[in-house]
């Protein structure tokens, strides 16, 4: 018996249920250094904290005055706060996305307990009068039969924990961004407190309870509801962006092939030109022959060779277009320490940042229209470096420079695709502006680019 309290205390206490549901959201976020031991450090300290409280003040700390406000208590809220400040401290995570994962965890804390007091109550063979919560250690006053209901009362809210990470969570991702904006995640989270422990207060005592209860569960599905389909929106047209650049990228990966082969056959002609001018010196032929070397000359100049095919196809393509528009693009590059980033991710990625870049200078005078790529290996890992002139001041947002265009619907997405491939092999991206300079950094470790 008093190994089942025991268990019932460490697993179903709100912290415990609380730091479970918050950490389905945390199972692809990257770990900040040392992360990984902090955290279940943390976890411990915060499933027995209710009890130490208790055990020093001498009074449960969900029930405590101290923490009440017009009968609310206040100490679930703290909780989750702390929470949230944990996985900041022990993962890397905008500050927009822990405040979605803090009310995603905690509408679906209170979601599976809902459900199973619910059960409770219209099945009081399964225990309608045993705590369900263990929050205070005056549980080890339970009777057997109590507990053994509130054991599989504990399994169904798991239990549910694993259904809903399958149909919500897992879908979030790596590389998931959420375009709603931190002021609307903040709102949402206090509706969620607010609407959630106002309609628990209720349900507790009230003699209707069991519609309150009802209501608490429909509005938790709701809320749900709102979090990943509504706000998952953007999730959804973020994919559909990135599945047709990637079909652009090939396209434009073939016209770019076709364009060095022309280069190269005319090259191949040069020295039989050259030959031709020597006994053709007639003016006028021979100008147009000068003419066509030249261009000759320039398009093959224009042929990246870095020993990387894709990376060679992109500077390429870029150079050229540069070339037409008056832009002054150079790079030196290290193909190599990008051999194991796929075609397609390498082609959207730094597609994406050299077509921000070219657009950015397009606006500038044309002696400004400076454009520089560095590609190299540096402490363990391969750094893409680009950089170009930017006048006008950049709003950053979540790490990332905001568009400026007009239609922020559909514009915005090409910052999140890098960042997204980068996340895929385990790198990070870092974006700031330096006087009139914009500079994007994107990094993989070489064990992952090799």
């Amino acid at each position: 018996m008093l190994l089942l309290n025991v268990l019932l205390l460490v697993a179903n206490g709100f912290a415990s249920r609380l730091m479970t549901a918050l950490a389905l959201f945390c199972t692809k976020l990257p770990f900040r250094r040392g992360g990984r031991v902090i955290f279940p450090v943390f976890i411990a300290a915060m499933v027995a904290f209710p009890a130490l409280f208790q055990i020093r003040m001498g009074v449960d700390f969900y029930g405590w005055e101290g923490l009440k406000a017009g009968g609310l208590s206040l100490a679930f809220i703290l909780t989750l706060f702390v929470a949230m400040a944990g996985i900041a401290v022990c993962f890397k995570v905008t500050f927009g996305k822990l405040l979605f994962i803090g009310a995603g965890g905690y509408v679906i804390q209170n979601l599976m307990y809902d459900f199973v007091w619910m059960l409770k109550l219209l099945f009081p063979a399964f225990g309608g009068d045993s705590y369900l919560t263990y929050d205070s250690l005056s549980i080890f006053f339970t009777d057997f039969h109590a507990a053994v209901f509130d054991l599989v009362g504990m399994l169904i809210i798991y239990a549910g924990y694993v259904l809903l990470y399958f149909l919500f969570v897992r879908k979030w991702g790596n590389g998931h961004y959420i375009k709603v904006s931190v002021g609307i995640l903040l709102f949402y989270l206090v509706v969620v407190l607010l609407v959630l422990n106002i309609l628990s207060y209720y349900a507790m005592g009230a003699e209707q309870s069991i519609l309150i209860t009802l209501l608490l569960l429909v509005c938790s599905c709701f809320l749900l509801v709102i979090q990943f389909f509504v706000f998952n929106r953007v999730r959804l047209e973020q994919l559909e962006f990135a599945e047709h650049l990637a079909a652009k990228a090939m396209d434009r990966q073939r016209l770019s092939q076709e364009a060095i082969e022309r280069i190269n056959i005319k090259s191949h002609d040069l020295r039989r030109s050259v030959a031709a001018l020597r006994r053709e010196m007639d003016g006028g032929q021979a100008e147009k022959q000068l003419l066509d070397t030249e261009q000759a000359v320039r398009d093959y100049d224009a042929v990246a060779c870095t020993g990387s095919d894709p990376l060679d196809l992109i500077l390429t393509e870029k150079k050229r277009i540069c070339d037409a528009d008056h832009i002054e693009f150079t790079y030196m590059a290290d193909g190599g320490a990008l051999a194991a980033i796929g075609f397609v991710d390498l082609y959207v990625m730094l597609s994406n940042a050299l077509d921000n870049a070219i657009e950015c200078v397009l606006g500038e005078e044309e002696p400004n229209r400076i454009v520089t790529m560095k590609v190299f290996r540096k402490n363990g890992a391969a750094i893409v470096n680009i950089e170009n002139y930017c006048s006008h001041r950049l709003r950053f947002e979540g790490g990332l420079p905001q568009t400026i265009k007009e239609d922020k619907e559909n514009h915005g997405f090409g910052m999140h695709s890098i960042r997204s491939v980068a996340q895929k092999y385990g790198g990070s991206i870092a974006a700031g502006q330096e006087g009139d300079r914009f500079i994007l950094n994107i990094m993989f470790p070489l064990a992952a680019a090799e």
